[in-house]
């Protein structure tokens, strides 16, 4: 099939994975009797596809749903000012549902997708984003509990928007005892950023976390529970004189 414009908002309007308070994973069980009734195989282009307020541009994408299994693949589709290819998988056992999904954005405007993914703007910069992720589970929840997979970020020539560390850490250095001041202004830019995430159980850990710009090097670590939305995060912000010289300030911070 091809189509000029294609609106599947409607289709993924019904989908709630948070509850209706907007804190907690909805734990409502998943209704997949639909999955084994119906049979598809479907080959569809697109010039412009709507889900939601995502819009993607040009866009290719297969499905096949058999014996209550769907799979999914994105060939190619353009959004976020790059490229998105991939595929996702969603198998059911009974009221449970097995999911899989691997995708690649490629050279993609870090700005738009912050905003989209997270819904705010502190991310400029273009970068890649590698997803692969499973879990099983016959809720929102319960598929957040079994989280397994990776996701990693590279971002280069871009900035972090509402904090100026350069700023805070020279104020830190020459008046220690001074306190921190307002720096949630202004931006702080990075020529390297590096996020590594590994999920196990529902857990994620920070295995390689850093931005490094002209002037300061900022390093993460920890860990960050995604069933129940908290983390316990550490790193050190430095300011730096060049790439690989040893820092003139470092300052130790949690989150």
């Amino acid at each position: 099939l091809a189509s000029e414009t294609l609106d599947i908002s409607p289709y993924i309007s019904t989908i709630r994975l948070l509850a209706s308070g907007a804190r907690d994973w909805n734990r409502q069980t998943f209704d997949l009797r639909s999955l084994a009734s119906t049979d598809l195989d479907v080959r569809l282009s697109a010039a412009k596809v709507m889900a939601g307020s995502l819009r993607f541009g040009r866009t290719a994408i297969g499905a096949n749903l058999r014996n209550g299994t769907l799979a999914l693949s994105v060939g190619e589709a353009q959004v976020f000012g790059g490229v998105l290819r991939g595929s996702f998988g969603l198998a059911r056992a009974d009221a449970s549902a097995s999911i899989k999904s691997q995708f690649q954005f490629m050279d993609v405007d870090l700005e738009a997708f912050a905003a989209e993914v997270f819904g705010n703007r502190k991310l400029a910069g273009r970068g890649n984003l590698n997803v692969a992720l499973e879990a099983a589970g016959s809720s929102a929840y319960e598929l957040t509990q079994s989280l397994d997979g990776t996701v990693t970020l590279t971002g280069h020539d871009g900035a972090l928007l509402g904090f100026n560390v350069d700023q805070l850490l020279r104020r830190l250095e020459r008046r220690p005892l001074s306190g921190a001041g307002e720096f949630r202004s202004g931006r702080t830019p990075f020529s390297v950023l590096n996020v590594a995430l590994k999920f196990e159980n529902g857990v994620a850990t920070l295995d390689d976390t850093r931005i490094e710009g002209p002037s300061v090097r900022v390093t993460l670590s920890g860990t960050a529970s995604v069933p129940s939305r908290e983390y316990d995060l550490k790193g050190v912000a430095s300011l730096v004189s060049a790439p690989n010289a040893p820092p003139a300030f470092e300052l130790p911070f949690v989150v």
